[in-house]
């Protein structure tokens, strides 16, 4: 099968970058996150990808908003990619295709990041990926291992390693009245609403949040917003009257127009992450 891509590469003069950028792009499923990750403005990516569609003759991606989604050429197309990519990374030990491919929550805090970075220690490219998807991922090798927001169930061949645990407290507008506060009670909150991620997105922590908030008697109504997009959800959080949101204080950035305060007493409410590998 690489012996015949290799005919059609040389045939069609397709260039391994071109490959490279094709597989980033369809693990990182934006064109803006892929660009980042190969470190080149999103205009010279989207033509690399025209131009390799262009030699194949066949549309390697299906648009849907900002989702760039294989076809199923597309799919055929890029798991001989893979392998092929593989056989020169082993023949050249410093290709970056030997760069280990770690997924990670689209809301994925820096120090979570540089943590798991950490504890893998070799060379690793971050990708934005659904919770829904993580585990599929690394079972099928697609990703050679993936952080993930717990609670989650994990099958048999799968193992997760704690690696980060952080308190939540309440971030919202910096004008607005709970603001003027030290510490945030829980009666505090009794007429705020809570912006959170569609539970669809990661039902299993979206359901322990909800149970846990209900254990302190606080049953918020929601507005329910994709955290993927995180302009959306900080603009949400700047505009809104009686809107909070729940992060930790590693999710806040200088100069976004928010602030967080910590919960009175809740020392156990935290969002925990865990690094999930393949069982040896």
């Amino acid at each position: 099968m690489t012996h015949d891509l290799h005919r059609q590469l040389e045939r069609d003069a397709i260039t391994l970058r071109q490959l490279r950028s094709a597989v980033v792009v369809a693990d990182a499923r934006t064109l803006g996150t892929a660009a980042n990750l190969l470190g080149v403005a999103q205009p010279s990516l989207a033509q690399q990808l025209r131009r390799l569609e262009a030699a194949l003759g066949v549309e390697l991606f299906s648009v849907l908003g900002e989702e760039y989604r294989p076809t199923r050429e597309g799919q055929r197309f890029l798991l001989k990619v893979r392998t092929f990519i593989d056989v020169v990374a082993d023949m050249d030990p410093a290709s970056p295709a030997r760069h280990i491919r770690v997924g990670r929550p689209p809301t994925t805090w820096d120090a979570v990041v540089s943590e798991a970075g950490r504890r893998i220690d070799v060379p690793a490219v971050a990708v934005a990926i659904e919770p829904v998807e993580q585990l599929h991922l690394v079972t099928t090798g697609r990703l050679d291992a993936t952080i993930v927001r717990l609670p989650i169930e994990l099958p048999a061949e799968l193992a997760a390693e704690e690696i980060a645990a952080l308190p939540l407290g309440v971030v919202m507008r910096a004008a607005h009245p709970l603001s003027a506060k030290d510490v945030i009670e829980w009666s505090d909150l009794a007429d705020q609403e809570l912006l959170r991620p569609e539970p669809g997105k990661d039902p299993a922590y979206s359901a322990w949040l909800a149970g846990a908030l209900a254990a302190r008697g606080w049953y918020p109504r929601s507005l329910t917003i994709d955290a993927g997009n995180d302009t959306l959800f900080l603009d949400a959080l700047r505009f809104g009257e009686r809107l909070v949101a729940l992060r930790p204080v590693a999710a806040m950035r200088e100069g976004d127009g928010l602030c967080w305060r910590p919960f009175a007493d809740a020392p156990e409410l935290r969002e925990r992450f865990a690094l999930v590998t393949r069982r040896e």
